[in-house]
């Protein structure tokens, strides 16, 4: 800009103001966003439902993106449940996918990403400034590969200048986790979840403070492992001698559907007392002289071991 001034003025200020008439600039959202996670695993598929609490500390937001986990397929809502009060989800191509903020510009934070790991567009009923509870479910499978690592980690609103939050974990009963090294989170006691988090059968929990975060592991099969506890009386005739023997088994792995008792030199002579879940067959034993077997009454193997 230049300015010509002509005239013996002397001193004088020059000061730049906004005509009245002019339209305002357009604010920038600064979103921060609290991701709640609950994450099930067995030995399929790992299924999580998120919620993000959205929040802009700037101008009102309509639409964000979320970068999914890698490899993870979104699961869409109930189509009743379309009543027009709720975010709609579109998916973007990785083609069209660079590192982008809320607003669809250029993105200040993480750019990248797995290659594998889907983004999609939230679109908000009406621009807000929140706080906005966004909620999302996604599976993925998991691989034949026990030495192969899963990252849990995801659900990265891209461009957000604040993100942390937890993730509660629920494993089946039948597999185990084994945790490799986290980056920008660390696994918490479970009593430190926020209640809504706090579901039956959780397991172990992992807080979160910043994305992107990392929280690989391996899921591996529990091995079947059964513990017996044995109690005995001995009498004794010059006829013969009779044992009585009270075994608790307790089995700390895997569910079993059976287990093989070896007699031994022994004859049974009364059969042992059944449960409700666990019933004494000789017939339906291993092909093994001497020795009978207890089998689950359940369609679905046992945990818990007869007495």
């Amino acid at each position: 800009v230049r300015l010509t001034v002509r005239g013996g003025v002397g001193d004088f200020q020059l000061g730049w103001r906004q005509p009245a008439d002019a339209p305002a600039a357009p604010q920038t959202s600064v979103l921060s966003v609290e991701g709640r996670l609950l994450t099930t695993i067995d030995g399929r598929s790992i299924r999580t439902e998120a919620e993000l609490r959205v929040e802009s500390y700037g101008g009102p937001v309509e639409r964000f993106r979320v970068r999914l986990p890698a490899g993870a397929t979104l699961i869409p809502p109930p189509l009743e449940a379309d009543d027009g009060a709720r975010p709609r989800f579109s998916r973007i191509a990785p083609t069209d996918n660079p590192a982008r903020g809320p607003d669809g510009g250029p993105d200040g934070g993480s750019d990248g990403g797995p290659a594998d790991a889907p983004v999609w567009l939230v679109t908000l009923p009406e621009p807000t400034l929140g706080p906005v509870a966004v909620k999302l479910v996604t599976e993925r499978p998991v691989g034949l590969d026990e030495r192969a690592e899963i990252d849990l980690a995801g659900f990265e609103v891209l461009g957000a200048a604040r993100q942390y939050g937890d993730m509660a974990i629920r494993v089946d009963q039948d597999w185990r986790l084994r945790w490799g090294e986290p980056s920008m989170a660390r696994r918490i006691d479970v009593g430190l979840l926020p209640e809504p988090l706090r579901r039956p059968g959780v397991t172990d929990a992992v807080r979160y403070y910043r994305q992107p975060w990392r929280q690989p592991v391996r899921v591996t099969l529990l091995g079947n492992r059964i513990e017996a506890t044995p109690r005995y009386r001995l009498e004794i005739s010059p006829e013969e001698a009779t044992l009585r023997t009270t075994i608790a088994y307790r089995i700390p792995g895997a569910r079993v559907a059976g287990f093989e008792v070896d007699l031994r030199d022994w004859t049974r002579l009364t059969p042992p007392r059944p449960s409700s879940r666990w019933a004494w067959s000789t017939k339906a034993c291993w092909p093994r002289a001497k020795t009978a077997c207890w089998r689950c009454r359940s369609s679905s193997p046992c945990r818990g071991g007869p007495r």
